[in-house]
């Protein structure tokens, strides 16, 4: 009798800690699984606040328009690439020369002080000439130029402007010249997407192609190529036709049979001490 009586107690004493087990147990599971649904919408609801702190602007605005126009990117020099490439860029990593060339871009010629410099005539003498094809300038004025643009000081040193003009640099001056000529162009194709503010940025995000045209073919023909990145990374489009690709309504047909194929970027620009905003990166949206 006594023996039953302890095997009864030992199988209730297990039934319990069975029970109990599974309360625990069921408790944590329960716990556990809401625990990370709350998680889940703390998380979502964040992102949702984030979001809707987000400032849309207005993309035909002319702060957008105005820092739209300060990415560094160029028309015409094929050999330059631009920001847009399949990388992050920032000023860290971007060549000066491009720096220093997009920024003499955006200098004023008309209004620039300009000094003389010594030129070739026809009969071979050296002849001081300032004009709007041939001058020098102090290099400050393009440093505050990079300095409004990038918040950053670029050494100093040469560039090119185009294909016939470039700028040569010694003892605090620029020296402007123009002079040759190219067979071979680039073209960048940009369309803005969205723009927006967030607390402490402004984000511009876009499209772009890279477009090469040109006589080099040894044919005559000429060859157009179609990149979704200004370093040339990865060709889309490429195409050799007798019709004259300089002419501006051809180009656009082969410009136009790509759109579907355009690139998204995203471009961060932040304020400075003064409260405007200047370029800081752009990368690709993957």
């Amino acid at each position: 009798m006594s023996s039953k009586k302890s095997i009864n107690g030992a199988v209730l004493f297990l039934v319990l800690i069975l029970v109990l087990g599974n309360a625990v147990f069921g408790g944590l599971y329960v716990y556990e699984k809401f625990s990370k649904e709350e998680i889940k919408e703390q998380s979502d609801s964040k992102n949702m606040d984030e979001k809707e702190e987000n400032k849309k602007l207005d993309i035909d605005s002319k702060m957008v328009e105005d820092l739209y126009s300060s990415i560094p990117t160029f028309e015409g020099l094929v050999d330059h690439k631009s920001v847009y490439q399949n990388k992050l860029i920032n000023v860290g990593n971007f060549e000066s020369e491009y720096l220093r060339s997009f920024a003499f871009s955006k200098l004023d010629i008309d209004k620039i002080s300009k000094e003389p410099v010594k030129v070739l005539n026809d009969d071979g003498e050296l002849v001081d000439i300032v004009d709007e094809n041939w001058f020098s300038f102090d290099a400050k004025i393009l440093q505050d130029k990079m300095l409004e643009l990038y918040n950053n000081k670029i050494e100093d040193g040469s560039f090119e402007v185009s294909y016939a003009a470039s700028a040569s640099y010694e003892d605090g001056k620029y020296q402007f010249g123009v002079g040759g000529t190219g067979s071979y162009y680039s073209y960048s194709v940009r369309n803005i997407d969205s723009a927006y503010e967030t607390e402490d940025e402004l984000v511009i995000e876009d499209k772009f192609l890279y477009v090469l045209y040109g006589s080099l073919n040894d044919d005559g023909n000429y060859s157009i190529e179609i990149y979704d990145t200004s370093d040339k990374k990865n060709m889309i489009y490429k195409e050799n036709t007798d019709e004259s690709i300089l002419s501006i309504n051809v180009l656009n047909s082969y410009i136009n049979k790509n759109l579907s194929k355009m690139k998204k970027y995203k471009h961060v620009f932040k304020k400075n001490t003064k409260g405007n905003y200047y370029w800081v990166s752009t990368e690709p949206i993957v």
